[in-house]
């Protein structure tokens, strides 16, 4: 349903639909209480949609890593100025899911800045980390750097895999199976990286 909804908005509004996206994605970063938002795919959907309309990705690319980066940022700073008391408000609770927190809270321990480049890959996660960075109260100038490297990864890479993958007959054929494998190999390669680092540090 949700790739039929962006497809839908891409097939018909054209590039006019990538500011939609871009709201999106800042709206999925920015508020801890939307961490429903299919950005993986949102992103990949965009890059494939490029194919014929003679624009850059390059500039997509910029425009929504913008997007991720300040969405990040706000979450930080709500972070950061509220604490863990404004996931107390009913309203975020109706979104906002324990089984969520502690997944967030763990990933975050565990990686400590790094997580929030990583849980840029993570579905949930990446909405909550910024989040957990602010209330933990991490150093601005550490978030920012994570933040920027993670927000221009994350976009460049499901993008770019669009563009380039688009215009290939059979990614056309088997669209919808190869935007499920390619989220699903996004979330093994950081759970990978997660279990490599746990093993280490044991």
């Amino acid at each position: 349903m949700t790739t039929a909804l962006i497809t839908f908005l891409l097939s018909n509004y054209g590039l006019k639909a990538y500011l939609i996206i871009f709201l999106f994605i800042f709206a999925e970063t920015g508020f801890i209480f939307m961490p429903f938002l299919p950005g993986d795919m949102m992103l990949f959907l965009a890059g494939v949609f490029l194919v014929g309309h003679h624009v850059s990705p390059l500039w997509v690319i910029l425009a929504f890593a913008l997007a991720a980066i300040a969405g990040d940022t706000l979450n930080f700073s709500l972070g950061r100025k509220y604490g863990r008391r404004l996931l107390e408000k009913p309203f975020i609770r109706k979104f906002v899911k324990d089984e969520h927190l502690k997944r967030a809270d763990a990933f975050f321990e565990k990686h400590g800045g790094l997580a929030v480049t990583l849980g840029r890959f993570i579905p949930v996660v990446r909405t909550l980390i910024p989040f957990n960075a602010g209330t933990s109260k991490m150093s601005k100038t550490s978030f920012m750097f994570f933040n920027i490297l993670g927000g221009v990864t994350w976009i460049s890479l499901f993008v770019a895999g669009g563009y380039f993958l688009g215009g290939v007959n059979f990614v056309q054929a088997y669209f919808e199976f190869i935007v499920i494998g390619f989220i699903l190999a996004c979330g093994l390669v950081a759970g990978l990286g997660y279990l490599l680092k746990k093993r280490i540090t044991v």
